[in-house]
């Protein structure tokens, strides 16, 4: 007689028995060649009522079982008379890749171990010692696994359901923008007929007021077009220095480049930062000739500064700038650029002096920036004529970038 340390339990009754399917929450399939340890797990697993166990002697079988009916977790023997556990393993990840597998198995060798996690198994566990420590062992190897597989199809699914909404809200905000814009096009068209019949020089004001209200219909249009599809993809490692070659740069506007090779984990928009800082400095910076970018490590992390030459910003206003719809203009850009950075934690601020310029910090935490290459990208490199100091660089036998791209008016 073998002695398992387990009672032997009284039949169900049917009330029992509806209770236990109605309680039920995994569903097992164990494949071994030794009926009687079948027997004794089957009991064991099923007895608090949460598990239901299917029992079979032939891997062969297991994979014909699993093609007709789903399961939540596959309990294998190692040697088995038609096939090893590993090569069951390897089967049923070409059918089910995500299936929960756990081998518990005779066998203690460190070789059977390595090919089964090596295959995907999810536990390996040792047959022998307490039955009763052995068989709580195996359950809650089941209920991790299980779990763990439950937890990362409600996240697939989560993110199904999202991407679904997102492209709806998308589809239906394209749409919108399409009329919208369409109609402000018409209004436009009419606007200008009615300004050239029109010799009223006060009526003409109300004209210019409709044709500016129209403008900024049509920019905010715009603004959503970008900021719809803020978040949407995967941050990537960006080259900074690329991504801000590949700006158009305000007429009238020099950019003095001092960074280091540096990639940062970025929305796929940051170049729309970078066009937003140097459009900012156009627009509102006064008499801004240089933008200059510059970088260093601080105890915060990287620290990238975007500086013009201009008025500058008062203190009252530094935060208010990243506002939604704050100053002249759509009042967007500002906000855009706090709002891409933020999805990967970059954070921005003011720190210029009002009359000194404006002066932009990026700060990059750690983690999120690589620096490729020690030697800094630095003007005094460059030839005096040259018209974008820090920009025209040869490494590693890149070509340099276009310099027409950055030439000041």
């Amino acid at each position: 007689m073998i002695r398992t340390g387990i009672e032997p339990e009284k039949s169900l009754s049917v009330h029992q028995q509806q209770g236990f399917r109605r309680t039920v929450i995994y569903s097992v399939l164990y494949v071994d060649d030794e009926e009687f340890l079948l027997d004794i797990a089957k009991r064991f697993l099923e007895k608090d009522g949460r598990m239901a166990v299917t029992t079979l002697t032939s891997a062969h079988a297991a994979l014909a079982r699993i093609q007709e009916e789903s399961f939540d977790a596959i309990i294998s023997d190692y040697q088995m008379l038609d096939m090893d556990g590993i090569t069951l393993l390897k089967e049923v990840r070409s059918r089910v890749p995500d299936l929960p597998f756990i081998l518990f198995t005779h066998r203690g060798r460190d070789e059977v171990a390595r090919a089964a996690f090596k295959n995907g198994a999810d536990f390996y566990i040792q047959k022998g010692g307490d039955p009763t420590v052995q068989f709580a062992e195996l359950a809650q190897a089941i209920r991790l696994a299980v779990g763990y597989r439950r937890v990362k199809q409600a996240l697939r699914e989560s993110e199904d359901r999202m991407c679904r909404a997102h492209r709806q809200i998308s589809l239906a905000a394209a749409i919108t923008r399409h009329d919208i814009i369409n109609e402000v096009t018409t209004i436009q068209g009419y606007l200008g007929r009615a300004e050239k019949e029109e010799s009223c020089p006060e009526t003409k004001k109300y004209f210019r007021k409709i044709r500016s209200a129209a403008k900024a219909i049509r920019d905010h249009a715009g603004f959503s077009r970008i900021f719809e599809r803020a978040g949407f993809e995967d941050p990537q490692w960006l080259d900074v220095i690329t991504v801000l070659e590949q700006q158009p740069v305000p007429d009238g506007i020099l950019i003095d480049a001092d960074l280091p090779k540096i990639e940062i984990f970025a929305d796929p928009l940051l170049g729309k930062v970078f066009f937003n800082l140097l459009d900012n400095a156009a627009r509102h910076g006064g008499c801004v000739h240089t933008v200059r970018f510059s970088g260093t490590e601080s105890p915060d992390g990287f620290l990238i500064r975007v500086a013009d030459d201009g008025s500058g910003i008062s203190d009252d206003r530094k935060e208010r700038i990243f506002d939604r719809g704050f100053g002249r203009n759509t009042g967007m850009g500002l906000f855009l650029v706090r709002e891409i950075l933020a999805i990967t934690g970059i954070s921005i601020r003011e720190n210029g002096e009002a009359g000194g310029g404006a002066s932009f910090e990026i700060v990059i935490p750690r983690g999120r920036y690589r620096i490729r290459h020690p030697d800094r990208i630095s003007s005094e490199s460059l030839p005096d004529h040259h018209p974008v100091s820090g920009l025209q660089v040869v490494t590693d036998g890149d070509p340099p970038p276009d310099p027409k791209r950055f030439s000041a008016s």
